[in-house]
């Protein structure tokens, strides 16, 4: 009787899984609460598990394909970066002058008091256009990254609800199952 039950049982060869298959290989990955909610509320929605739907994320990224890598370029946030550095270098000027000459009223003549003068009273006017041009970036910015996460929103929502590439029979096929 023993012999019939060695004869059956199958050998480690025919129980294992081919090397490709096997996860010998362990990842820790570090989530927000926001984006292991996301994961959560995907899993729930495929009826996969976290690491089902991470590996079928992984096997997805293999049939991606860049075709032109878009340098982004705003000329108007250009163009406000120049305008403060000019500002930068201009404020510098003055603290400068102010800071080398020790600069004692009472000894002053009328043309170093007036350039002194005319260097305190321009601060001012920069520190309000330094706020203008502050207020221009921001809300530069802002326009910048509403659209560019509307872009890749798109790009998750796509993935996440509907329009995958990988389908439920390739994770059959491939026994992507629990660990």
């Amino acid at each position: 009787m023993e012999e019939m039950n060695c004869q059956r049982r199958s050998t480690k060869a025919t129980r294992q899984k081919l090397d490709v298959f096997q996860k010998k290989h362990r990842v820790e990955v570090r989530l927000s609460d926001y984006d292991l909610d996301v994961l959560d509320a995907t899993c729930e929605k495929l009826h996969m598990t976290r690491s089902q739907v991470l590996r079928g994320g992984i096997h997805d990224l293999k049939n991606v394909t860049v075709t032109e890598v878009k340098n982004i370029h705003n000329t108007s946030l250009e163009a406000l970066a120049s305008e403060c550095r000019v500002l930068g270098i201009h404020v510098n000027q003055i603290a400068k002058s102010l800071n080398t000459r020790q600069v004692n009223y009472k000894y002053m003549d009328n043309d170093e008091f007036l350039s002194t003068f005319q260097a305190v009273k321009c601060v001012p006017e920069i520190v309000n256009k330094i706020s203008e041009l502050i207020t221009k970036v921001e809300e530069a910015r802002k326009d910048f990254v509403i659209d560019v996460d509307a872009e890749v929103d798109k790009g998750i929502d796509n993935y996440l609800y509907g329009q995958r590439t990988v389908s439920d029979r390739y994770l059959e096929v491939n026994d992507y199952g629990d660990d």
